[in-house]
């Protein structure tokens, strides 16, 4: 008799997506377990334990004890710092047992061999930019012509030979800042063009390096997202609102209309093996269409969002993942 697959999400208390998948996992009969690591030490129990035999695996919490052994995919989602830092007042203490906590985790992490959406180092490594943007050239995506400097003069002839046409990008992606186990701030910046009169502060990227793309205009911008061998686009029509012109994030997406979309066959192919090439099992990619019917590569995010774009197009993602974490490599 085989067994119903056992299926470890690890990820945060408020995440409303694994929510969504952790339904569709069990109504298909699946096992979960799930793993909230902000309550990771004080309310779990975790044991790695070496023998001659090699290291196992065994975390426990209300509801669960489980062995590592036995889950057969995992879907590394949302995870966030251990709130057990919270009961030490001294700021090296802190950091020390934070630190502690995640190596402990990590550990977890490549010491279970299942299949995985997706390992957390692979995640890690998409996540640079530049790298995955490397990746997707040699695939064969088009792509903007880029510079990442803090070279004042560099910044400058690359600004006057796109002809002031240049956007500037956050390099590390949107801040979280968590207070106590909630999400106090987010610091980040929108793509943002960059105006003539800024050029007479072009001496300010000394201090931080500049992430700088030439301007790409837009008829349609495209959120495809990949899982396993899957492909679910949608259309973003970012040009019908004033405030999502440069970045569609800046306006409330429920103002934007969103419809299912067809690629074509090359860019779907070139999309799975995108998420192929960068050791992933899903990714979520941004692609803009140009006036001139061109697609663009912008970038792909490892553990994006998607919950927005089945609510408002109907693509069934969620239950698509959860077919992927059950199949795990059959599906691949």
């Amino acid at each position: 008799m085989v067994e119903d697959p056992t299926v470890g999400v690890i990820t945060n208390r408020r995440d409303v997506h694994a929510d969504v998948v952790i339904r569709c996992l069990r109504n298909e009969g699946a096992h979960v377990v799930r793993f909230n690591t902000e309550e990771f030490p004080q309310d779990i129990k975790l044991v790695l334990d070496g023998t001659e035999h090699g290291f196992s695996g065994r975390i426990a919490a209300t509801g669960y004890d489980l062995d590592a052994k036995r889950l057969t995919s995992v879907w590394y989602r949302r995870p966030e710092p251990s709130l057990a830092i919270n009961q030490f007042s001294d700021q090296q203490v802190k950091r020390f047992v934070s630190n502690e906590c995640q190596a402990a985790l990590a550990n977890l992490y490549e010491l279970t061999e299942c299949f995985w959406v997706s390992r957390p180092d692979m995640i890690r490594k998409a996540r640079h930019k530049l790298y995955q943007a490397e990746v997707a050239r040699r695939l064969g995506f088009k792509l903007p012509r880029t510079m990442v400097t803090n070279v004042p003069a560099e910044a400058e002839r690359f600004y006057h030979q796109c002809r002031g046409q240049v956007v500037i990008k956050s390099l590390s992606g949107t801040q979280l800042v968590y207070d106590k186990g909630q999400l106090a701030a987010a610091f980040g910046l929108y793509t943002t063009k960059v105006p003539a009169a800024s050029i007479r502060d072009i001496e300010s990227v000394r201090l931080c390096p500049v992430f700088l793309q030439e301007y790409v205009p837009k008829q349609l911008e495209i959120r495809t997202t990949v899982v396993g061998r899957r492909v679910f686009s949608a259309a973003i029509d970012s040009q019908s609102h004033p405030l999502a012109v440069d970045d569609w994030k800046r306006a409330d997406y429920t103002e934007l209309p969103h419809y299912p979309y067809e690629l074509p066959q090359a860019l779907e192919r070139l999309s799975t093996d995108l998420v192929e090439a960068l050791g992933l099992a899903f990714g979520a990619i941004d692609l803009i269409v140009t006036p001139k019917g061109e697609f663009i590569f912008v970038e792909i995010n490892p553990n994006g969002q998607w919950l927005w774009i089945e609510e408002v197009t109907g693509q069934p993602i969620s239950h698509a993942l959860a077919k992927l974490l059950i199949a795990g490599k059959e599906q691949q």
